[in-house]
């Protein structure tokens, strides 16, 4: 299901691959403790690099892309 939502392999699976999700399916969950950081790192839809987004452009990005995300305590 990850390829064929996010286009992405189960090993380089990461928010940036909501950007594939062109008809919402994919239902998205942020961990609190996550938003405590100013920096995030996430991989860039593939595992061999890691892009570093500080927390208030992650937001800006998750409102944008999947308005309907939803912030939980793990």
């Amino acid at each position: 299901r990850l390829q064929k939502y996010l286009w992405v392999k189960w090993w380089s699976v990461g928010p940036f691959g909501l950007i594939n999700d062109t008809d919402k399916e994919v239902e998205f969950f942020v961990d609190k403790d996550l938003l405590e950081h100013d920096r995030l790192f996430f991989h860039p839809n593939f595992n061999t690099s890691t892009l570093e987004i500080s927390k208030d452009d992650f937001i800006v990005f998750l409102d944008n892309i999947s308005p309907d995300y939803k912030i939980i305590n793990i």
